[in-house]
């Protein structure tokens, strides 16, 4: 039995072993952080058929090995104002080979260099007996990277979500087959105030500006265009455990295409959540209509080693 129609065992990835290793280290000569990673993937599938039957986009039988590499470099700077200089490089590869997929070759490469500016403008303010804080940051954020060979076969990175976590990221593909091109801008700002009756408020508001619209993003995913929606996520934290998060995002004439609210409570041995998302319908994510889901979930700590969660 499956949840959606038209899933069937054979044409759904049975085996997908990975090992990935990361590691940092500061360049001597340029200071800075530096990272280097290695990452391996098989996707194996045990239908041989040559054909795509539920028209999703993927060869039933296809089977793949990816192996991705990447390196990149980082450096922040503060300036006499203030304001937080930020400047970033790196290079980031693929390796793949390819069975039972007649739209592909034997094996594919990409490369993906990628170079980046920010400037960020921290504003800080003290309640008088330092007992709350409130920060307030702008940030902008140049970005452009070049992928040499975006035909390459797309396992990880079909569905793509906006928020506030990937704002002034690099790339907003959930996985390493694909990555983010051409020339951007992250613009935004973060304001965060700490109280002394212990919770604090959190908002990011943002969005992107890009120099050509490369058709990289579905309209659903509200990235496409030159210029994406607009983002505001909100978030109060209590010392007692509740948590309340909103995120939505909206174009210019204020119609909303996403709309989520999350609702949670933990202790040491329990926690409790609700979660109610609404979501504009997008045919290329299998969303035909627009959509709203509920889901709620708890989790049970029986000892240091044992956890019952349900969902």
């Amino acid at each position: 039995y499956f949840l959606r129609a038209g899933d069937s065992d054979p044409i759904l990835p049975g085996l997908v072993p990975g090992v990935s290793y990361e590691r940092r280290f500061t360049p001597d000569l340029i200071g800075g952080q530096g990272t280097l990673r290695f990452d391996l993937l098989g996707v194996n599938r045990s239908s041989t058929s040559l054909i795509d039957s539920n028209a999703d986009g993927v060869i039933d039988g296809r089977d793949v090995g990816r192996l991705t590499f990447g390196v990149d470099w980082r450096r922040q700077t503060v300036l006499s104002n203030g304001m937080v200089l930020g400047v970033a490089a790196g290079l980031n590869g693929a390796l793949y080979r390819i069975g039972q997929d007649p739209t592909f070759g034997a094996s594919v490469s990409r490369m993906t260099p990628t170079l980046a500016v920010d400037l960020r403008w921290p504003w800080v303010k003290s309640a008088s007996g330092g007992h709350s804080s409130q920060v307030i940051e702008p940030v902008l954020q140049l970005v452009w990277s070049d992928a040499s060979n975006t035909s390459v076969p797309n396992e990880e990175s079909s569905l793509v979500e906006f928020d506030e976590g990937n704002l002034f990221s690099f790339s907003r593909f959930p996985g390493s087959d694909l990555y983010e091109s051409g020339l951007r801008a992250n613009i935004g700002v973060n304001w965060t105030r700490k109280d002394p009756d212990g919770w604090t408020l959190g908002v990011t508001a943002g969005r992107v500006l890009r120099s050509e619209d490369l058709g990289q993003f579905s309209t659903g995913s509200r990235l496409s265009g030159t210029r994406s929606d607009w983002l505001l996520a909100m978030q109060i934290r209590a010392d007692n455990g509740l948590s309340v998060t909103n995120r939505a995002l909206f174009d210019d004439s204020l119609e909303f295409s996403k709309s989520e609210l999350r609702l949670s409570f933990g202790q040491q041995r329990y926690s409790l959540a609700g979660n109610y998302v609404w979501l504009v319908a997008d045919p290329a994510e299998g969303r035909p209509l627009a959509t709203s889901e509920l889901a709620l979930d708890a989790a049970l700590r029986l000892s240091d080693s044992w956890v019952v969660t349900g969902t």
